[in-house]
């Protein structure tokens, strides 16, 4: 393959900030990925996240969230933010590629790719660090009869209803998730439960209905519902 100035490993947010920040500055970068698309990460993440960090100091370099979009951007307003951006942009991407050795050679760099050598002055790498799932190795996790899973594979709380449910990790996904499980075991009709949201956005100032904030509370305010018997057990593992 034809030597390129930069290469860039990953194709998520910052691979493609990287990019686009070179690119504003007139140099080209060729992005590589073993995924088939950009933000392929994020597309994975379960379906109620929403970052933890606020929009104006969460968009791509340059490039803004669009007017309307809430103070906390949804897992999919984030994948369009990427995958737009990359795409208006017109990076040149090499998806479906595995990467599998960088070293040194002719001054520059070799990145070794299962579909062959790419020569490259130099490379960035933005693989990320949250490409493994950790389960810790708890005694008695061989004899634990329920269900055991990592955040990595939740998607939504369907799959937990009338469940008993215990989520190990007080982090930012810990949280979300245990939040959203709870609802799902109150909600036991999802009309009333839409009417109850539309109502607290009715009443909610309009910063908090911006940010969805109303919404979050209808699925998580204690006392709304009955529980029912518990007929299984799921844990949820948070690292």
């Amino acid at each position: 393959m034809p030597e390129h100035d930069v290469v860039i490993i990953g194709a998520g947010q910052g691979g493609i900030a990287s990019a686009l920040a070179l690119k504003d500055r007139g140099v080209a970068a060729l992005v590589v990925d073993e995924a088939d698309q950009v933000a392929s990460r994020w597309q994975g993440r379960y379906d109620c996240l929403r970052l933890n960090s606020s929009r104006p100091t969460s968009h791509l370099p340059g490039r803004p969230y669009p007017k309307g979009t809430p103070m906390f951007p949804t897992r999919d307003q984030v994948v369009e933010h990427i995958k737009g951006h990359a795409r208006d942009a017109g990076l040149e991407l090499l998806l479906g590629t595995r990467v599998e050795r960088l070293s040194r050679g002719n001054g520059g760099w070799t990145v070794e790719t299962h579909k062959g050598e790419i020569d490259a002055r130099q490379v960035v790498l933005a693989t990320g660090y949250e490409n493994v799932a950790l389960v810790p190795e708890w005694d008695g996790r061989e004899g634990f009869a329920g269900e055991l899973i990592h955040s990595a594979e939740y998607r939504n709380a369907d799959r937990f209803r009338s469940r008993r449910v215990l989520v190990v990790g007080p982090g930012c996904s810990g949280m979300e998730i245990a939040t959203t499980s709870r609802g799902a075991e109150r909600r036991r009709s999802g009309s009333r439960c839409e009417r109850r949201r539309r109502s607290s956005l009715a009443r909610a100032p309009a910063a908090c209905r911006a940010s969805g904030s109303a919404q979050r509370c209808c699925t998580s305010r204690p006392g709304s519902g009955t529980r029912s018997p518990a007929s299984e057990a799921a844990r949820i593992s948070v690292t």
